[in-house]
């Protein structure tokens, strides 16, 4: 179950709708391998058996119908679909990659102090934690390549190290205290505005920044793969409507000549 962090804003809504986001990319890679199976196992053993009845021509008008229109009505087993499936998939995962960028963003307006509920450092601790177990997830490295979602999860570990060397996670009356680190991120702010930098503010703000940068990089990079992605599987998709209705009338033309032969007998 996961533990809900009110103190940040708009993150357990965030984190809510990624999940949402990632059972729609689960639901869209299930439905094509549905898709494919059902176009092997049903289409093409069709159109094989025509062809080995000596039927070219009705072989070519099934294949052309199982380009475009599925042999059971309640399903969507053609190709144009299978089409649409894989350009669904990537869809939803540039849907889930903006949940994503949206919770790096609440962790940077935490670190950075811009977030109104000033949340504790504990609850910045336990965000990080909550999104790299989240990217941690098969049905969430499914959505990406799981070598660029690592860079995050890196990064994000990163600023945990830096929170554990420069902040208390526990409260004063507790014996692990170190009066020698900070409690919140306005003492971290506040200490860099002081002469000799105390605390190590300024190395504590840049263990946030850093890793944050990288984080951004790694987001704009994937987002870029997958624009990438959207427009070649877009491309193609007009190339095969194209071809299917070059096809359909060069086969409609034939058909026209040889009626107007046949009338002038």
């Amino acid at each position: 179950m996961t533990t809900s962090i009110p103190g940040i804003t708009d993150w357990d809504d965030d984190y809510a709708q990624t999940e949402a986001d990632v059972q729609k990319h689960t639901d869209m890679v299930n439905q094509l391998n549905q898709d494919q199976s059902d176009y092997r196992t049903i289409v093409l053993p069709k159109f094989d058996a025509l062809l080995d009845a000596g039927q070219p021509e009705q072989a070519l008008l099934y294949f052309l119908y199982a380009c475009m229109a599925s042999v059971n009505p309640q399903q969507t087993d053609n190709i144009l679909s299978i089409s649409e499936d894989q350009y669904g998939i990537v869809g939803s995962s540039m849907a889930v990659m903006g949940d994503i960028t949206k919770m790096t963003d609440d962790l940077q307006n935490c670190t950075n102090g811009s977030d109104p509920k000033s949340p504790s450092i504990n609850d910045i601790y336990n965000a990080t934690d909550q999104l790299q177990q989240l990217l941690d997830k098969p049905e969430v490295q499914s959505c990406f390549d799981p070598e660029a979602l690592s860079t995050i999860q890196q990064q994000l570990g990163l600023m945990q190290d830096n929170i554990t060397q420069y902040f208390n996670l526990v409260p004063p009356s507790d014996p692990k205290y170190d009066p020698n680190k900070m409690d919140t991120i306005q003492d971290m702010q506040k200490n860099m505005g002081l002469k000799g930098d105390p605390k190590n503010a300024t190395e504590a703000a840049q263990g946030f920044t850093d890793p944050e940068s990288v984080i951004t990089s790694s987001s704009q990079s994937i987002n870029a793969e997958l624009n990438q992605e959207v427009s070649t599987d877009t491309s193609f998709e007009k190339n095969e409507q194209s071809f299917m209705s070059s096809l359909i009338k060069s086969i409609i033309d034939e058909v026209n000549t040889s009626v107007q032969n046949q009338s002038k007998q």
